[in-house]
């Protein structure tokens, strides 16, 4: 089994999170996400194990689901600090504090995605993992994996839009014919 961590955005306006709230998630199995309020809405945070992502996503969605709260997207290519970097990658903090800062890894390390004022600086891990693959550091399979895996969230969002679209009276079922017609080419090969 392997670690998943995505965050789900939650169609829910909130200032803080009630408790009832938080035993509700928790009494529905999702003793593995981490509640908190964004940009006034819901949002869950879930580290959970499993052996597809896919499964894994829409689990936390079925489970939110049973509770009436509608998920909007899904997010998961989270914002990294330079522990997080080096614990991904089997380096030092230092080391990747040396590539964020150019003097290291021959320059041209991704921008932060936040440079907050307190001297917190997060970096969008996709970003990082290109830098990273470019030389070297990381293989082509870890890689490959990641555009994978953001592929697959990009399909849940695609389905959690047309659902909210067939909601709204839009006819969406001609989108679903893009898949089921896929699913017979002859170059869909699973590596």
């Amino acid at each position: 089994m392997a670690l998943f961590t995505y965050t789900l955005i939650v169609d829910v306006p909130l200032n803080d999170i009630p408790e009832s709230l938080a035993d509700a998630l928790f009494e529905a199995g999702l003793d593995d996400a981490l509640p908190a309020v964004e940009n006034g809405r819901l949002v869950l945070d879930v580290d959970r194990e499993g052996e597809a992502l896919t499964d894994v996503i829409l689990s936390g969605i079925r489970q939110l689901q049973s509770l009436d709260l509608p998920v909007l997207r899904v997010e998961a290519a989270p914002l990294v600090t330079t522990i997080d970097i080096a614990a991904r990658v089997g380096r030092t903090r230092q080391n990747v504090q040396q590539w964020a800062t150019g003097r290291r890894g021959g320059g041209g390390f991704p921008a932060p995605a936040l440079d907050g004022r307190n001297g917190t600086r997060l970096w969008r891990w996709g970003d990082v993992l290109e830098w990273l693959k470019q030389r070297a550091i990381v293989s082509d399979d870890a890689y490959r994996e990641f555009v994978r895996r953001e592929e697959v969230i990009a399909a849940i969002n695609g389905m959690l839009s047309a659902k909210r679209l067939n909601q709204y009276g839009y006819n969406v079922m001609p989108l679903f014919s893009l898949v089921a017609d896929s699913a017979s080419t002859p170059w869909d090969v699973d590596e």
